[in-house]
């Protein structure tokens, strides 16, 4: 993505890093048999029975919801390769949840049953001045993006809401203020580093798997 400072462009290098929070007072439940693929996760894993798991899927549109199967929190792209291949080898569905914004619950696979795979903790942020690039994990929340790189004396195109993940946000394009200047927030990125269907870590731009990199930019859409 590109950032501004003042007159400058900033271009934003999209990343997953580790994230130093952590849940605390989950109280867990044991693991499920036919998960004890998810058992060398080192994010917090939640059950429909544990306490907390309502609370974790309910917000802002009650008109809708849908119960997932388990909410696997990565902490690390390691979790995100390890929920993928347990996902593969039982034959489920699996959805990604950067910011879990959308009305009809797509970050709860849209249906029931799903394994939900939340990006909350992969929420670094590291900026360098020097070469314009800042690396943003995909859990962060866009208030959170803005609030960083201000204070770092930059800004990037994208969108208004404060709540909204900037993981789904920027492969939906990322519409803001502006975009008539600086384009959307897909139009900005320089690089990506994701994990595939088969749970192998890529890294993605312009000369590396450059058609997923034009499709995750929204494939000129």
């Amino acid at each position: 993505m590109k950032l501004i400072k003042q007159i400058d462009i900033v271009s934003l290098l999209f990343w997953s890093i580790l994230s130093l929070n952590f849940i605390e007072n989950i109280n867990s439940s044991p693991i499920l048999p036919s998960f004890s693929c998810l058992d060398s996760i080192e994010g917090p894993v939640i059950y429909p029975n544990d306490t907390l798991f309502q609370s974790l899927i309910i917000d802002q549109n009650i008109r809708v919801n849908y119960t997932p199967s388990v909410l696997v929190y990565a902490v690390d792209n390691k979790d995100v390769q390890k929920a993928v291949k347990c996902a593969v080898e039982l034959k489920r569905d699996i959805v990604p949840r950067s910011g879990g914004h959308s009305y009809e619950k797509y970050g709860l696979g849209g249906r029931d049953n799903v394994i939900v795979l939340d990006l909350t903790f992969i929420n670094g942020i590291t900026i360098d001045s020097n070469s314009k690039t800042a690396k943003i994990g995909a859990g962060n929340r866009l208030g959170e993006v803005y609030n960083q790189l201000n204070q770092a004396g930059f800004l990037m195109p994208a969108g208004l809401c404060p709540s909204v993940g900037i993981g789904g946000h920027v492969l939906g394009g990322g519409f803001g203020y502006y975009s008539r200047k600086y384009g959307l927030a897909c139009d900005n990125i320089i690089s990506m580093e994701m994990v595939d269907a088969n749970g192998n870590i890529l890294q993605v731009d312009s000369t590396l798997n450059p058609d997923l990199f034009f499709a995750l930019r929204g494939a000129g859409g």
